[in-house]
C-alpha cells in the first residue's frame, strides 16, 4: 500500500499546532527581554565576583572573610562570602588588578562557558545565544557568578550531543571526570549531588577529584589557618 496522505482536518491540526507553539515561542521572547533589560539596567554589575573579592583582600589585610554581621547586610557587595577557604589564596592575586580588567575578563569566560554549555546539550549556535539572555543565565553572567562554570562542569560531565552520558561509560580519564564532578561540590556544598552521584556510577573518578581538591585544601592550610576553615 501506498503512503497514506494527510487528511484537511489533519493539516489544519498540525497548522494549529505549529501556531499555538509560534505564539509561545514569542511570549518567551517577549518575557526574556524584558527581564534582559530590567537585568541590565538595574542589577550590580560584578556582585558575585566582588563579595570574594572583597573577602579575599579582608584576609590579606589580616581580616575575617567570614563575617557573621555579612549576612545582616542588604543586597550587594556586602554579603556574605560562602566558598571554602582554599579559595582565597587562589584569588588574592586578582585583587592587586583593577577591577574593570579582572571582572571583564571573567564575564567574557563566563558567556563562553555558558555558550559551551547551550551547545553541548543540542541547541544550535543561535538558539545556545539567545539561552544566554535567559534570566537565571544573563544573571549570572551579569553579577559574575561562578555557578555558570559549575553548570558547564556538570553539562560535559554528564552530557553530550544534548543526550546523557553515564559516566560508567566515560571514554575521559577518570582524573577529568573526578575534577568535573568534585568541582561542582567543593565550591558550592548545597551541590555536592553532582560528586555523590559520579561517586556511584565512576568511584575511581569520584574519588581521584575528592584527592586532589582535599590536597589543595592542605596546601593552602599553612596560609589560611585551620581557625578559618572553623569560621567557614
Amino acid at each position: 500500500m501506498g503512503a497514506m496522505r494527510p487528511t484537511t482536518a489533519s493539516l489544519r491540526r498540525g497548522s494549529a499546532a505549529d501556531a499555538v507553539v509560534a505564539l509561545l515561542v514569542l511570549v518567551l521572547l517577549v518575557v526574556m527581554a524584558s527581564s534582559a533589560r530590567d537585568l541590565v539596567l538595574g542589577y550590580p554589575y560584578g556582585v558575585d565576583l566582588e563579595i570574594p573579592l572583597r573577602a579575599a583582600e579582608r584576609w590579606v589585610a589580616g581580616g575575617d572573610p567570614y563575617p557573621a554581621a555579612a549576612f545582616h547586610a542588604p543586597n550587594g557587595p556586602g554579603l556574605p562570602f560562602l566558598y571554602p577557604p582554599f579559595v582565597l589564596p587562589i584569588i588574592a592575586p586578582l585583587t592587586v588588578l583593577p577591577r574593570a580588567v579582572v571582572m571583564t575578563i571573567w564575564t567574557a569566560i563566563l558567556t563562553g562557558a555558558g555558550y559551551a554549555a547551550g551547545r553541548r546539550l543540542g541547541l544550535g549556535p543561535v538558539v545556545a545565544a539567545i539561552a544566554l539572555t535567559w534570566p537565571p543565565f544573563l544573571e549570572a553572567i551579569i553579577g559574575g557568578n561562578v555557578q555558570v562554570l559549575l553548570f558547564a562542569a556538570f553539562v560535559v560531565l554528564l552530557y553530550r550531543d544534548g543526550r546523557p552520558v553515564d559516566p560508567a561509560a566515560s571514554p575521559r580519564p577518570a582524573i577529568t571526570d573526578g575534577l568535573l564532578g568534585t568541582f561542582v561540590g567543593a565550591l558550592k556544598v548545597s551541590q555536592v549531588h553532582t560528586w555523590a552521584y559520579l561517586l556511584r556510577r565512576r568511584p575511581a573518578a569520584a574519588l581521584t577529584g575528592l584527592a586532589i581538591f582535599a590536597a589543595i585544601a592542605i596546601v593552602t592550610l599553612p596560609l589560611v589557618g585551620a581557625n578559618t576553615w572553623l569560621d567557614w
